[in-house]
């Protein structure tokens, strides 16, 4: 497990770097072999691949929920629009 996980620091390093480098050939091959070092170690310390895309959609729900959230208001928008809401600082 101590192999794997250093192949895939390796590998990440080297993909972080190749992004850096703008080398786009580079990056996926460097995305393919993180990727695959993920599921293996994934694999090996006996996590199924659905509960980690169970927690992915988790994170993106909450965070589409949160994104509605500090919306404004329809009713919030229309408070603001009032006709004696000044809006130049220009005195006559």
């Amino acid at each position: 497990m101590r192999r794997l996980c250093s192949e895939f620091g390796v590998n990440a390093a080297g993909c972080v770097a190749s992004c850096i480098g703008g080398d786009n050939d580079a990056l996926i091959d460097g995305s393919a072999a993180v990727l695959h070092d993920l599921f293996r170690i994934l694999a090996q310390a006996g996590v199924q691949e659905t509960e980690v895309w169970e927690e992915m959609t988790k994170r993106l729900r909450l965070g589409d929920l949160m994104f509605e959230l500090n919306q404004p208001s329809p009713r919030a928008v229309q408070r603001t629009r009032r006709m004696w809401n000044v809006t130049s600082t220009k005195l006559p």
